[in-house]
């Protein structure tokens, strides 16, 4: 501190020049830590720029002599003086803990530090995990948090005490840990992270409300992503996010290893034996409600004593999706919002697959080529593979699972506009042949393949065997 100007507290200028001098710094690293520490200011008759209000001495922190350079501090030296410079960030990792990540553009060869004492019982007593309750967190920075601005009034009249109570009391969003034996269904997807597509961002924004909603009945979503800013979305949503996955050289995600990933973390935490759960990847434009979680149910109700004995390998679950033009803007808070929605579009075709629920260990990944998502083909492989296995049972579900595609600017077959590993899921080896998968291997891939069908027939979820497809298979009794 003998080093630093003599700055004066609630002045301006001084917290600007402290974070560019640390910016600066190579042997100091700076964190961000807006994501995890909510830091509330109460906001009095002076404002929220009371320190450019000031009187006689306002303008002292600007012309304080600097120790170092022994001239008088310059605007060059708050340059870098935003919470954005800081080379480090914090974010909520999938276990509630805090984790932290070098910020892209500011790293500059730093790299995360390792934790140098050796953990013994007495050390860990002095290095407990940072656990929080999912609704204390901190919500998203502003904008354009360089340029403080006044609020914007949150309704015609001022708030009160009574409106955030009745706002936490409200049914469109409950904030709740989902408990890991209830889960049904862990739903994950990814999502497009630096589209400048302002409907894209809209249908992604959407996604997060329907899964948020999708949590009461039993479905845990997740989202593998690197994004800082649909990191913080995703966790205002409750959806938990997975920052460290694989990708192939184009940076695109692996679908295997997003679904040994979910396996993973989620195994082993309810005892022996392992409840009956689905996992399931989806497309990140589509968007679901409470039918998922229904259909779910009465499957596991008719399979899981057939997959627990070995009479079934599993189940995997797949349907046509409802396409939609996705206006910027839209907002649907509610399943009948969805529903009413969905009127205005279309049933997509029946070769082009969105989701693919599987009953945990249906299908062995090691044994599945190194697919990617959102590149063509891998759906119809997928389903022609369990259409061909004696022991994997099919369904289709499209008249009873409403999936409604948000159609953005890309269109509705984006899987086939992609870039430089547009041809991946076409050229992949198949770990089983040896070879390079081709043509055949997914003949057999559209929804009218599965084995059966569900119907809604007074209110009841029905399942009928496909005729010419299901052969010899019978829905089983859960006996």
């Amino acid at each position: 501190w003998n080093r630093m100007p003599k700055f004066a507290v609630g002045r301006r200028a001084y917290d600007n020049w402290l974070v560019d001098n640390m910016f600066h710094k190579d042997e100091a690293d700076m964190i961000d830590a807006t994501h995890t520490v909510l830091a509330l200011h109460l906001t009095a008759s002076d404002g929220n720029l009371a320190g450019h209000k000031k009187g006689v001495d306002n303008d002292w922190n600007k012309q304080v002599i600097n120790p170092v350079t022994r001239k008088q501090v310059g605007g060059h030296e708050w340059d870098h003086g935003r919470t954005d410079h800081a080379q480090f960030f914090t974010r909520w990792d999938i276990h509630d803990r805090v984790a932290f990540h070098l910020r892209s553009g500011r790293k500059e060869g730093r790299s995360m530090p390792e934790l140098a004492t050796t953990l013994t019982p007495e050390t860990v007593k002095m290095t407990p995990s940072v656990i929080l309750p999912t609704a204390i967190r901190a919500p998203a920075p502003s904008p354009d948090a360089s340029k403080p601005k006044d609020p914007v009034p949150l309704s015609p009249r001022p708030v009160t005490i009574e409106d955030i109570q009745a706002q936490d009391n409200k049914d469109n969003g409950p904030h709740f840990e989902l408990e890991p034996c209830k889960v049904v269904l862990n739903l994950f997807t990814t999502f497009i992270e630096n589209s400048h597509d302002n409907r894209k961002q809209t249908a992604q924004e959407n996604v997060l409300r329907s899964y948020q909603r999708l949590r009461e009945f039993g479905i845990q979503p997740w989202l593998f992503s690197r994004s800082e800013d649909w990191t913080v979305k995703a966790m205002q949503h409750d959806v938990k996010v997975v920052s460290q996955f694989e990708t192939n050289p184009a940076g695109t995600p692996y679908l295997g290893s997003m679904y040994r990933h979910i396996a993973n973390i989620t195994t082993g935490r309810c005892g022996d034996p392992e409840p009956f759960v689905f996992d399931a990847y989806v497309n990140g434009d589509i968007v679901f409600t409470r039918s998922l979680a229904d259909t779910l149910i009465k499957v596991r109700s008719k399979w899981e004593m057939a997959v627990r004995s070995g009479r079934r390998k599993g189940v995997m679950i797949v349907g046509k999706r409802t396409n939609v033009e996705c206006p910027k803007g839209l907002k649907l808070h509610s399943d009948k919002a969805v529903e009413k929605f969905s009127q205005l579009g279309r049933v997509f075709q029946n070769n082009a697959q969105d989701f693919f629920i599987y009953s945990r260990g249906a299908v062995n990944w090691d044994q599945i080529p190194a697919f990617v998502v959102g590149r063509r083909a891998y759906d119809n492989w997928l389903v022609h593979n369990a259409h061909h296995d004696p022991l994997l049972d099919l369904i289709d579900a499209s008249n009873t699972i409403l999936a409604v595609h948000l159609t953005a600017s890309d269109g509705n077959s984006v899987g086939h506009k992609k870039g430089v590993d547009n041809n991946w899921n076409v050229q992949v080896m198949n770990p089983v042949t040896k070879r390079p998968v081709n043509g055949g291997e997914w003949s057999a891939g559209t929804t009218d393949h599965a084995h059966f069908f569900t119907r809604l027939h007074a209110g009841e979820i029905l399942f009928h065997p496909r005729s010419h497809q299901a052969k010899n298979r019978t829905v089983p009794e859960n006996r």
